[in-house]
């Protein structure tokens, strides 16, 4: 049984049944993903050096001979994870102390490691951080299907409405997460012996083909479905 009161900072935990918790606080992973890459126990020099472990072909930091700044969110919890299998059942927690919210989700290990993914190839990618306006308004604790209407509604009005932009953004976004999910699953294959990361960046990575499906319907989509959450009521 989870006690909210055991959670007052602010951020987001993955309780396991065993009682083991994993702190997914900006600050968490600051601290602790530098010490991991440093300690040859974790990923020893032939990791370091090998083909995967480098910076993706587009990232413009590749020439910098520093690791992928996108394996910073993943480090921290890589060893704890590692004893778990992906679709173990945990207790997500989310509390936001700029607004008070308090969130209690029961998922499993791989879904719940979504936000990370979301981190890392997104806020941590420099490929990824030019997207990070279509994921405005999201939440960790958001089911699949919502973010996925929030990322399109976002793509939307950002570009105004042009069928023909949406369609190129969409293309280019597609694109580029494609290969940068591509090396960060290479990456941690080296690293994980377990797949609940591995899945959790398969999982976001779904959100570009359901995105290049019917623009008309994925708009119909996301239009109702942010209606219902705004308990938007129309006279008619």
């Amino acid at each position: 049984m989870v006690e909210l009161e055991d959670f007052d900072e602010s951020g987001l935990y993955i309780v396991f049944s065993d009682g083991t918790r994993l702190d997914l606080s900006e600050e968490t992973i600051r601290s602790f993903a530098h010490d991991f890459l440093e300690d040859p126990a974790k990923v020893p020099p032939e990791v370091k050096k090998a083909v995967d472990f480098q910076a993706c072909s587009i990232c413009p930091q590749k020439e910098s001979g520093e690791f992928c700044h996108a394996l910073l969110p993943t480090l921290p919890f890589i060893d704890k994870v590692n004893h778990y299998l992906s679709l173990e059942p945990v207790t997500v927690v989310h509390r936001d102390s700029a607004t008070k919210f308090v969130g209690v989700k029961e998922t499993t290990l791989q879904a719940a490691l979504q936000h990370v993914s979301v981190l890392s190839l997104i806020h941590y990618c420099e490929v990824g951080q030019k997207f990070s306006d279509f994921f405005l308004g999201l939440t960790p604790l958001m089911e699949y299907e919502e973010a996925l209407n929030r990322i399109y509604l976002n793509i939307y009005w950002i570009n105004g409405g042009d069928r023909t932009k949406i369609k190129e953004v969409i293309a280019e976004f597609s694109q580029e997460l494609t290969l940068t999910v591509r090396c960060q699953v290479n990456r941690l294959w080296l690293i994980c012996n377990k797949d609940a990361f591995i899945n959790a960046f398969c999982t976001t990575h779904l959100i570009t083909h359901f995105l290049s499906g019917d623009m008309d319907e994925r708009l119909r989509k996301a239009l109702a479905s942010y209606r219902l959450k705004s308990n938007i009521q129309y006279n008619h």
